[in-house]
């Protein structure tokens, strides 16, 4: 346990205690400052991609992965089909008397 750090409570297998929380507090918030610097470097991260993207002398993993990053990054990450076939979906059978 790191210093200044709360016990929390655990089963003896490891497992949190039933409404414990491992993580109570949540993921520390990222400083405004450092929010606004990442912010003011983001016209040159655009650059870098896009001459990464651009430049032929680059692998061509490179420039498509650059050319991904740019898309997501205006667009947004594709939105994932899920196709269900509820006929493969297993059904429920009784043998003998069927429950009221």
């Amino acid at each position: 346990m790191r210093t200044g750090e709360k016990q929390v409570a655990r089963e003896k297998n490891g497992h949190f205690k039933k409404g414990t929380s491992g993580n109570a507090g949540g993921r520390p918030k990222v400083p405004e400052e450092l929010k606004e610097a990442f912010k003011a470097a983001a016209p040159d991260a655009l650059q870098v991609l896009k001459f990464v993207m651009l430049n032929s002398r680059e692998k061509a993993s490179d420039r498509l992965r650059a050319a991904e990053i740019i898309l997501d990054r205006g667009y947004g990450k594709p939105v994932q089909a899920v196709d269900l076939d509820a006929s493969s979906v297993p059904q429920v059978v009784f043998v003998g008397d069927v429950p009221d």
